[in-house]
């Protein structure tokens, strides 16, 4: 396990690998969980947007001059651009404005600027941003990213069986448990209190079956505010700025875990 993004990230590892055995066997698991933990640790320095050393708040310093990426790095601004785009704007790592407008962020708002303004050099591997541009907040597609990275240590390691989360909110499930098709991953209700140890468990929404597949989850009660009188969630929609309402939860199965 390692905290990182805000979160607790955790790894369930397999004892099954494509190749060797015994002690040899353990020890290889044990190198393959440390360094996708690594590989998170990484991204975590690099994609926060509260280190002033990371990518958001380079990229904000810089402006128009831009700022050189990694490779990996590259992916996701590209990947995030194809998902603003596909969206309609729905989806948008620049909503830092609009959340700072509704007093949902200690910060100030910056330039009132969508995604769709930050150029992205692939071959050079740079990206620029508009001047005064607030640092990106790339937030859950962060961590589902770091979960895709960390679950490519493990394949190229030759891993078959796997589970591996950041916050419970984003699952990537390698194969499956001995003796089961899938593994099963339970969707808590919002609305429900966890219960204390020994009691009886809360009945889940609903229960998810994942087997070379991603998961994530979302709602609007996990950071709430009070605003004019209104109690108000964290999940907003970047095109007015308007909180999300009526909405319990959201669970979307995908591929990988940074396009969920």
């Amino acid at each position: 396990a390692l905290s990182a993004m805000g979160t607790r990230f955790e790894l369930v590892v397999g004892d099954e690998l494509a190749a060797g055995g015994g002690a040899a066997r353990d020890a290889d698991r044990l190198a393959l969980a440390e360094a996708a933990l690594e590989t998170v640790a990484r991204l975590d320095a690099r994609l926060s947007r509260f280190r002033r050393d990371g990518v958001p708040a380079a990229l904000a310093r810089a402006g128009v001059a831009g700022v050189r990426v990694t490779r990996d790095e590259i992916v996701l601004f590209e990947l995030c651009r194809r998902a603003h785009a596909r969206s309609g704007g729905a989806f948008d790592p620049a909503i830092t404005s609009a959340l700072a407008r509704l007093g949902l962020r200690d910060e100030p708002a910056g330039a009132d600027a969508t995604f769709a303004s930050i150029a992205i050099e692939r071959r050079a591997r740079r990206v620029t941003a508009p001047a005064g541009l607030a640092p990106l907040a790339f937030g859950a597609v962060a961590k589902g990213y770091a979960l895709d990275l960390a679950a490519r240590e493990f394949v190229r390691g030759g891993v078959r069986v796997a589970l591996l989360h950041g916050g419970t909110s984003s699952v990537v499930a390698l194969g499956a448990p001995p003796g089961r098709t899938a593994w099963c991953v339970a969707l808590r209700d919002p609305a429900e209190t966890p219960t204390e140890a020994g009691a009886d468990p809360v009945r889940p929404l609903a229960r998810v079956a994942l087997k070379d597949a991603a998961l994530s989850v979302s709602a609007p009660h996990g950071r709430t505010r009070v605003i004019t009188g209104r109690r108000v969630g964290h999940v907003v929609d970047p095109r007015d700025g308007t909180p999300v309402e009526r909405v319990r939860l959201v669970a979307v199965v995908a591929r990988h875990a940074a396009t969920a």
